[in-house]
């Protein structure tokens, strides 16, 4: 969750009860009581994985009055009634789309798995959200997958650099952690962004240490160890060239 004084926006949140039935538990947590209606609430989801997206949404959504539902159309592939009663605060994205959400710019990118990666502009910060999008180099798949795998991902971590991405989500996933944590090591060395914060650790929070003992000296990480931990974060003048 990216949070300032007029916006929330909420990326991905799961749904517990969907992955409890395939063995994949996560500890629930009830995103509510973190959300001030108050403000404009901005829900992503890139894509419908269940530790990705949570049909659950679509209350918080008819709840609060000035919110907005920004996701995959691949959703519609498995909930194709979803946004009924909701359809004018949905905003369903392809790769390539582009919104504008009151100031708050947002555009979707291809992924290396389903579904959408977000780049969105906020108030002069440029933030990255990934969605599943990671070097997925698993044994066995065939070379020509390989290698479209990493054509895409590296060519996405070029354009957000020439973007000059301020906060850097990375898909920090532990059971790639030998071959560079999935490219997310490598994104945050190209990028080097003001703010990294790694994802998709499956409550391998303890990981996050080790995800950044691979990185460079003096990169901010945020370090956090459980749901409702906070960082205030402000951005600096940008030194990049």
């Amino acid at each position: 969750m990216i949070e300032d004084e007029e916006v929330v926006m909420v990326f991905d949140y799961p749904d517990f009860d969907a992955l409890s039935c395939i063995d994949f538990p996560l500890q629930e947590v009830d995103i509510k009581p973190y959300i001030d209606p108050k403000k404009r609430v901005l829900l992503f989801s890139s894509h419908s994985h269940p530790d990705h997206f949570n049909p659950k949404v679509k209350e918080i959504v008819r709840e609060i009055r000035n919110s907005r539902f920004i996701f995959s159309d691949g959703v519609f592939d498995f909930f194709p009634d979803y946004t009924k009663g909701i359809e004018n605060k949905c905003h369903p994205m392809k790769p390539g789309d582009c919104i504008d959400i009151e100031g708050t710019k947002i555009e979707a990118m291809p992924s290396t798995d389903i579904g959408l990666s977000f780049f969105i502009e906020h108030k002069g910060i440029h933030l990255f959200f990934p969605g599943d999008l990671a070097l997925w180099l698993w044994d066995g798949l065939d070379k020509d997958t390989k290698r479209e795998i990493s054509e895409t991902f590296n060519g996405i971590i070029q354009e957000i650099k020439k973007k000059r991405t301020d906060i850097l989500f990375v898909v920090a996933e532990p059971s790639l952690r030998e071959i560079g944590w999935g490219g997310a090591v490598d994104a945050v060395k190209c990028v080097m962004p003001d703010l990294t914060i790694p994802i998709h650790l499956h409550q391998q929070l303890s990981w996050i240490y080790k995800f950044k003992q691979a990185l460079p000296p003096g990169v901010e990480v945020f370090s956090y160890r459980k749901s409702g931990d906070y960082l205030d974060w402000e951005k600096q003048q940008d030194q990049r060239q």
